[in-house]
């Protein structure tokens, strides 16, 4: 299973997980000072949180104490973890978005207006909480067509846009969309 498959299915971004602490490791370079912290949690995959700056020691849970952290990311079969308070702050943000989804399917066309024209792509809003984006950067897996080189000059705030969602992006709760031209 790929980290898109895990982070959509069994270990959503931005949701709470507990954990016990087994073990840190402190390290310290010229620039920085940094702990990682690794927990013992009900997942199948290692589970790490970085503190970066630690700024001191008490910043680090004791081991065998038992926490709350939010899962970040995914990748090579480890489970990235926070305690950073704006993670936690989001948590009903990430919970809505992961149930809008639900609701959604990739391949599924969907019409929306133009919200804004960036140089990298059109914010796309699809009468839901939640923005979609056509990525001029992702054109290789969008399921649509490349954007007019002229994009920025065709599409204007308001117009009516026809799109392909091609993927979830949850780290920052957007639709990622192909661009269809009728």
């Amino acid at each position: 299973m790929d980290s898109y498959e895990v982070i959509r299915n069994i270990h959503k971004i931005g949701h709470l997980i507990s954990g016990k602490v087994i073990s840190y490791e402190i390290f310290e370079d010229d620039i920085s000072r940094h702990a990682d912290i690794e927990l013992k949690t009900n997942s199948e995959f290692k589970s790490t949180i970085r503190i970066l700056p630690l700024e001191n020691d008490e910043q680090i849970p004791k081991v065998g104490s038992t926490i709350n952290a939010v899962i970040v990311g995914h990748g090579y079969d480890t489970l990235y973890l926070s305690l950073d308070k704006k993670d936690f702050e989001n948590v009903e943000d990430s919970k809505l978005f992961y149930q809008i989804i639900e609701e959604l399917e990739e391949n599924q066309i969907i019409e929306g207006t133009v919200l804004q024209v960036r140089p990298f792509g059109i914010f796309v809003d699809l009468s839901l909480p939640f923005l979609g984006l056509i990525d001029i950067g992702h054109t290789s897996f969008n399921k649509g067509e490349c954007l007019p080189r002229d994009f920025n000059e065709k599409f204007k705030e308001g117009d009516k846009i026809k799109c392909i969602i091609s993927y979830f992006r949850f780290h920052n709760r957007q639709i990622g969309l192909g661009y269809l031209s009728s």
